[in-house]
């Protein structure tokens, strides 16, 4: 694609959490790699959907984009300018520009606070209206544009149900005009049927706005209506990006991603294991819990045939037998 429809290009990208010891004097004795080099881009008008088991950093990845966590390494570029390298001032005129629906409907909102001055928030922190009158105005504009009665402005939280929060949450992202916004699992805490209408609603706002999303969800089918390309995290890393539909018929077959992927699309009806080589029936496969983010992958498997975990030695053996 031209390199003039890039909005947001990834490089590299590392977030690690760090694991301390002592209680007066800290020390690092190790990191959690919640993300671990990124590298994406994400094109103008695209819904980008990001895939992957809990825990693999699809989160964390999500809100390192948007500058809510500071990389550990890498780099944002969002329209051209390198969001890693800004502050104060410049990043919050930045960050109009850019959004996020959170995945809870209830959590992300303030419950003391009514919906006009929930949805009105970024219109003040922007300074996006003169006066109180036009932000009223422009708060009930919002509702209207999320299917909601204007009339509501006064209510709180609280007097909501789950689908109406979630779109108070995405009338609020909608608030300071964004072009980008992250949709952080949106519909992962609603009913099936409210699912459905917050889909065909972001739909609807792209269409009008010009909007450009990355969806994060684990709901496949929903991912395969409404992305145009979908990348497959792991353990902190993208191990597969493609266009939905190559991805979802014939997912590459390197090792790991055969591994990934083709266990997601089981989850939509596709074949969990189908053939990919001859050789496929003598491979030798590997026994013992899933490898996470704290152990590699030698750390989390038991040889068939010694029967002792590869690196891991001492307690972490000890615990890891008596709970098979």
């Amino acid at each position: 694609m031209n390199e003039d429809r890039v909005l947001v290009r990834v490089e590299g990208l590392k977030k690690y959490f760090p694991i301390t010891r002592g209680i007066l004097i800290q020390r690092q004795v190790g990191a959690v790699q919640a993300v671990d080099g990124l590298t994406f881009d994400i094109y103008r008008g695209e819904t980008l959907g990001l895939v992957g088991e809990s825990g693999c950093g699809k989160t964390t990845a999500g809100r390192t984009i948007l500058l809510l966590y500071r990389p550990t390494a890498g780099r944002v570029i969002f329209d051209g300018v390198d969001l890693t390298v800004l502050k104060g001032e410049a990043l919050r005129r930045m960050r109009r520009r850019m959004q996020m629906i959170f995945q809870d409907p209830f959590a992300s909102l303030n419950p003391r606070m009514t919906i006009a001055r929930i949805i009105g928030e970024p219109i003040r922190v922007h300074k996006l209206a003169a006066n109180r009158k036009e932000e009223i105005e422009r708060v009930q504009e919002l509702l209207r544009l999320v299917q909601l009665n204007p009339r509501f402005i006064n209510r709180y939280p609280h007097e909501f149900s789950g689908g109406q929060r979630q779109r108070i949450g995405i009338a609020r992202a909608l608030a300071s005009n964004p072009e980008f916004i992250v949709c952080d699992e949106p519909i992962s805490a609603l009913d099936v049927s409210i699912q459905a209408q917050i889909v065909n609603l972001l739909e609807d706002l792209q269409d009008q706005l010009g909007l450009t999303y990355l969806f994060i969800a684990h709901d496949l089918s929903m991912v395969r209506h409404i992305c145009d390309r979908v990348a497959v995290m792991y353990l902190g890393r993208i191990v597969e990006l493609a266009p939905k539909d190559e991805l979802y018929d014939h997912p590459r077959c390197s090792r790991r991603s055969r591994c990934r992927t083709r266990r997601w699309n089981g989850a939509v009806g596709a074949s969990f294991w189908r053939a990919t080589s001859p050789a496929r029936s003598t491979r030798r496969r590997a026994v013992g819990s899933a490898p996470a983010v704290l152990w590699p992958l030698s750390a989390r498997t038991r040889s068939r045939s010694g029967g002792t975990w590869a690196g891991v030695t001492g307690w972490r053996a000890i615990l890891r037998i008596a709970n098979r």
